[in-house]
């Protein structure tokens, strides 16, 4: 283990570090404000530089942090920018995490993922992804959080990227966890280390290291939980990730401490406080559970003098945070202290303050029973409501289905009435034509049998009259062409015949005999030549 002196010397020399910098900060800091407030920069540059601001103050002043934020979701052309917008909500969120404001976080990271999506940065979206695993865990959405970061893997994968694989794995591990799925956590737990020490980077091999070794606590395997602990330990001062070994001792401290290593764990969280007591106050939350872990410490080593002062520092961060069960458990133990140091009348004090803080933790809990049997009552009653309205919804559909189709039926059959109606009115009209037809050929040979006969009996009738002679028998003389056609009319030939000599079609013949017809007042031929063979006689 690493000794307290040489961690104050490490912590003291970034101490050093951070201060000198202070100065280059200030300037920069001055040139991002100028950049995000000039009006004639585009609007990515002003994004970028207030993303950099809110990184400037995410851990320092999270409230600017956020002012910053929500001044470049402001900026005009920012919703279509999908990835520094993706970015300004990721850091508002992040603000939220580390004040462990993991509800406020979420939808910040939601939206965020959804942007980077649309933005197709994939390592973006498995990064957020992560995040999202991590805040859905601690909400208690495990299935939420396993889904979440399945998806994540599944991009790591895709992109070859080993260590986002690797801390895919430990946050599936870290759900399994927190539903006490120990043995199965160890196996995502041994497949992020095998895929850490692939990648070759030491902070991701440190970290799948810390997960064993937490796999291990909560399974009370505890020499296990040392082991993997200690190496994950080792690995973060080698990375001077300071913060995140202060962590790990403190967790390594409890088991230590359950384990009876009173003199260890006492080492171990001072390593840790010397690291957290130069942090911001976003560290705050953390550095009194540090405070309460050590007090504990000096209770169990019969030293309570050491133990209050640690609890007077953690109680009031407890207390500003609402956090009531730590902060009974804090007052307890410093009712516990104080009776030690035969104080009586503050030990008494601080455990009736105490026993009204378990009170209303245990009236909390009741009436989170009742809010929940009574979600649960409503819930059922909705969904009995459902279940009603969805029966009354199939019968109605039942209904409609059968009114439907006899709907349907009854335009059928008038379908085919009205068709074998057509049919038969389209046979009666075929039979009707074809009667006509029979009738017109009927007419056409009782034509041809008429014009025959007359044709015979004009034959036989010897005519020498001459044009002259014909037309002064006649009431009203026959033109030329109507001279013409009656002439060869009482010669016997027929229509066709008559047209032939003249060289005119069937019906202009058709059309002088009608007008020679009509000067003669007969019907046909026969009757012309019969009145033409009258005139004769009579003038004789």
């Amino acid at each position: 283990m690493l000794s307290r002196n040489r961690i104050r010397f490490v912590s003291f020399f970034l101490f050093l570090f951070t201060f000198q910098l202070n100065s280059f900060s200030n300037s920069r800091v001055d040139s991002l404000i100028a950049v995000s407030n000039d009006q004639e920069m585009a609007m990515r540059d002003r994004a970028f530089a207030l993303i950099e601001l809110q990184r400037e103050y995410e851990r320092s002043d999270p409230e600017k942090s956020r002012e910053y934020g929500q001044q470049g979701l402001g900026l005009t052309g920012i919703d279509t920018a999908y990835y520094p917008k993706a970015k300004l909500e990721q850091n508002i969120g992040y603000t939220y995490y580390l004040g462990q404001n993991f509800q406020e976080a979420l939808p910040w990271f939601e939206k965020a993922l959804r942007n980077f999506e649309k933005a197709n940065e994939p390592k973006s979206v498995g990064i957020t992804s992560r995040t999202l695993c991590v805040l859905y865990n601690k909400l208690g959405a495990y299935n939420d959080a396993f889904d979440i970061q399945l998806k994540g893997l599944k991009i790591f994968e895709e992109l070859g990227d080993l260590k986002g694989q690797a801390y895919s794995m430990i946050n599936l591990g870290n759900v399994l966890v927190y539903q006490e799925q120990y043995a199965e956590a160890l196996d995502y737990y041994r497949r992020a280390q095998s895929l850490a020490e692939k990648s070759n980077d030491s902070y991701c091999i440190a970290d799948a290291n810390q997960s064993l070794s937490l796999a291990f606590q909560k399974s009370e395997a505890t020499d296990s939980a040392m082991f993997y602990g200690q190496k994950a330990l080792e690995l973060l001062y080698e990375n001077r990730d300071l913060v995140t070994a202060a962590r790990l001792e403190h967790n390594l401290a409890l088991i230590q401490l359950n384990k009876g290593d009173v003199e260890d764990a006492e080492e171990r969280l001072l390593n840790a406080l010397s690291v957290f007591d130069r942090l911001p106050a976003a560290y705050h939350v953390e550095l009194a559970t540090f405070r309460v872990s050590l007090a504990k410490v000096y209770t169990i080593s019969n030293q309570p003098d050491k133990a209050i002062p640690l609890l007077d520092q953690a109680i009031p961060v407890f207390e500003s945070k609402g956090m009531v069960n730590e902060w009974a458990i804090a007052l307890g133990q410093k009712a516990s202290s104080l009776a030690s140091l035969k104080n009586y009348e503050l030990a008494y004090a601080n455990h009736v303050e105490y026993k009204a803080l378990k009170d209303s933790i245990r009236n909390l809990e009741v009436g989170i029973e009742i809010a929940e049997l009574n979600e649960k009552y409503e819930s059922e009653k909705k969904e009995k409501e459902i279940l009603e309205l969805q029966n009354a919804n199939i019968e109605a559909e039942k209904r409609q289905w059968v009114i439907l189709n006899l709907s349907i039926g009854i335009l059928a059959i008038l379908v085919i009435v009205f068709l074998v109606y057509r049919q038969v009115k389209l046979r009666e009209a075929a039979a009707l034509k074809i009667k006509l037809k029979q009738h017109v050929r009927e007419l056409d040979v009782l034509r041809e049998q008429i014009e025959k006969g007359t044709t015979e009996y004009l034959s036989s009738k010897q005519f020498t009259l001459s044009r002259e002679s014909v037309n002064e028998l006649l009431k009203e003389d026959l033109s030329d062409r109507e001279l013409d056609v009656f002439m060869l009319l009482i010669e016997g030939l027929t229509n066709k015949e008559i047209g032939e000599k003249l060289f005119v079609s069937v019906s202009t013949i058709k059309y002088h005999l009608q007008n020679i017809y009509l000067k003669l007042d007969v019907n046909n031929r026969k009757d012309a030549v019969q009145a033409l063979t009258t005139r004769t006689e009579t003038a004789a």
